[in-house]
């Protein structure tokens, strides 16, 4: 039988039903944005890209995307297995090792022809092929950094969600050091917002190895009635408008979920960059080779917290308006390139057509 013209994406299940194209859905727009241009490229090569529970006849598909490796388990992923379809399997690598192994081990991914992936270590342009995390921006549009009342702006915030792990150069344990160093000591500089800070975190290792704390943030908020804790006096809600916030802080902690990921660079400091906000980072590296060191501060630099606030408080309008112009020049240079839907695009197509864009 023929293949079809069908790229199925299989994301995971709150992007089904199309979800992951639909911009006014409930979820993250600036996340659903690449999909939808990157769709509109492929249908001008006839192809019509899809989740893979549009389809009526998958095992016809020209491709199947996983979205990170998935488990030997997976319904879909047996499917595609029994009716042979290595040669038309693919996926896409997000997390860091930390919070999926599965993405950064070789020997799983014999039954998938080619992948794409932020890790430098595994990218050799046959089979596996550089992507990064992507701006809701286009390559040459003019990017405008929201500038504000600088004497308005309070010093610091940190926006992520509540997380633990056992594992080895997780940076989970560095973010709650941050928000503990300024509740005690500079609560009136800093916010913190994001998903968990007033749900139980289980700090065991079984809770990392099993997914029992995300199955408490995933199912908490459906039961109103249960007690939210207050350990986080800093605490201020979720903000999924990262747009509006960013541009009232000054700065913001950037820390990666994983240090040293072999070219992980993620929204943490990415969307704080885009939005005005000068990122406090730590995670990649080599960040220095992706992002110019004058668009952040580098946390590596300060020997403790006490430190780095001390630099923090006694930057000026002046100095604040250098990294804001630092980062605005990077974000309209070519340099920025590998984080553009346009990127994104021909990282899809290459992995696709093993090279070709």
């Amino acid at each position: 039988m023929a293949l079809n013209n069908e790229v199925l994406i299989v994301p995971q299940k709150h992007l089904l039903n199309g979800e992951l194209f639909r911009l006014e859905g409930k979820h993250r727009r600036e996340d659903k944005l690449p999909w939808v241009e990157l769709r509109k490229e492929l249908r001008k090569e006839g192809l019509e890209l899809k989740t893979i529970d549009q389809s009526d006849d998958a095992c016809n598909a020209r491709a199947v995307v996983f979205i990170e490796v998935p488990s030997p388990r997976n319904r879909i992923y047996r499917f595609c297995l029994e009716n042979r379809m290595q040669e038309r399997l693919f996926f896409m690598a997000y997390e860091p090792q930390i919070i999926h192994p599965p993405n950064h081990n070789a020997d799983l991914h014999s039954e998938f022809k080619a992948a794409s992936t932020f890790n430098n270590r595994l990218v050799d342009g046959r089979k596996y092929f550089k992507h990064n995390f992507t701006l809701p921006i286009r390559h040459g549009d003019k990017i405008s950094l929201p500038r504000g009342n600088f004497g308005k702006k309070k010093l610091l915030c940190l926006i992520s969600s509540n997380k633990y792990s056992h594992r080895k150069n997780e940076l989970y344990s560095e973010r709650i050091r941050a928000i503990r160093f300024m509740e005690r000591n500079h609560p009136a500089d800093f916010d913190l917002y994001g998903v968990g800070w007033d749900m139980p975190v289980i700090h065991l290792p079984l809770a990392s190895m099993l997914p029992v704390n995300a199955a408490i943030q995933r199912f908490y908020p459906v039961f109103p009635s249960l007690p939210r804790f207050s350990s986080y006096p800093s605490y201020r809600g979720v903000s999924w408008d990262k747009a509006k916030l960013f541009p009232n802080y000054k700065f913001t902690i950037a820390y990666e979920n994983e240090l040293g990921s072999y070219g992980y660079v993620s929204e943490k400091i990415l969307e704080a960059m885009l939005y005005g906000c000068v990122p406090v980072y730590l995670g990649e590296r080599q960040i220095s080779s992706m992002v110019p060191a004058g668009c952040f501060v580098d946390k590596r630099s300060y020997s403790d917290y006490r430190e780095l606030y001390e630099y923090l408080s006694c930057v000026d309008e002046c100095e604040h308006a250098g990294y804001l112009e630092n980062i605005e020049r990077f974000l309209n240079s070519k340099k920025a390139y590998p984080f553009t839907i346009d990127a994104f695009i021909e990282s899809f197509s290459r992995m696709l057509n093993g090279g070709s864009a």
